[in-house]
């Protein structure tokens, strides 16, 4: 029996969380909601001129080592140090880059993984920074995104450049997907739909009023698994424009209070941390 179906919208979700979802009984649809592409046209930064570099996600440190590879920039200046939002993406950097690349990150331990999480371990290296590179996607030579950690550096007096390793874009759904949503809303297996960003969000309700002029986010009954309140935030507001109701459920929630007839009332979002522990359990339990 199947237990349900779960929609992961990230870019190369982690097999071995495929996996375990698989041996629980659920079925996995990898639906990436943004394609990715690099950004070949740019000039690439060479870390040694900046004291830090720093990637706002895994998917930044992957292009950013094609972009060097390609530019004939490695290996990484083992004195530079990295610094990213999570230990995830810092897995990345080391396996990128090296295992003697010293990366600054939030703790396992942390209560979030976000810019105001790295800067509180970023604080005591201030004063030994001049300049820093932050690389992340988007449009333009300098990415699009929050800002939110350039002003710190900024107002701490650190000169910082901004460089686009990759460009996002809606991923093309078909209409067969839409139809496919709309059958499984109709079955009894729950479904659950899995966000790691509000570009994420807002490519998929981009999608969905593309494949039927008028159409709703078919999120009725379902239950929307996030790894950030901003996340959550973006969630709500698209749902809000489709005329759904919403509940958050953070984590920690006792999972109980959660019953079928709520999911059934409103889009019901969980947010958990970005690890493959708390998603798998915010989806399965």
């Amino acid at each position: 029996m199947v237990a349900g179906h779960v929609i992961l919208t990230q870019v190369n979700p982690p097999e071995s969380l495929m996996a375990r979802l698989c041996d629980e009984g659920w079925q996995v649809h990898a639906w990436s909601a943004l394609e990715l592409t690099p950004a070949s046209e740019s000039t690439v930064p060479q870390p040694v001129a900046y004291d830090l570099v720093v990637f706002v996600s895994g998917n930044a440190v992957r292009f950013f080592r094609q972009q060097l590879e390609s530019a004939g920039k490695l290996p990484w200046p083992v004195q530079i140090p990295a610094a990213t939002v999570g230990p995830v993406s810092a897995q990345a950097v080391r396996r990128a880059f090296g295992s003697e690349v010293q990366v600054v990150h939030p703790p396992e331990s942390a209560t979030t993984f976000d810019s105001e999480a790295l800067w509180t371990r970023l604080l005591p290296m201030l004063p030994a920074l001049r300049s820093v590179l932050i690389v992340r996607g988007g449009e333009g030579a300098e990415g699009t995104g929050r800002n939110w950690l350039r002003d710190r550096f900024v107002a701490a007096g650190v000169q910082v450049s901004l460089h686009a390793a990759y460009r996002r874009s809606p991923a093309a759904w078909s209409a067969e997907r839409l139809e496919q949503l709309r059958r499984w809303q109709r079955g009894s297996a729950p479904l659950v739909w899995v966000f790691a960003s509000g570009d994420g969000v807002e490519a998929v309700a981009r999608q969905i009023a593309s494949l039927a002029d008028g159409a709703r986010l078919p999120w009725d009954g379902c239950r929307i698994v996030v790894t950030h309140p901003r996340v959550a935030q973006a969630v709500a507001v698209a749902a809000t424009r489709n005329g759904l109701a919403t509940r958050v459920v953070l984590d920690g929630d006792q999972r109980a209070q959660v019953s079928a007839a709520e999911v059934a009332a409103a889009v019901v979002i969980q947010v958990c941390l970005p690890q493959e522990d708390a998603v798998l359990a915010a989806i399965v339990h």
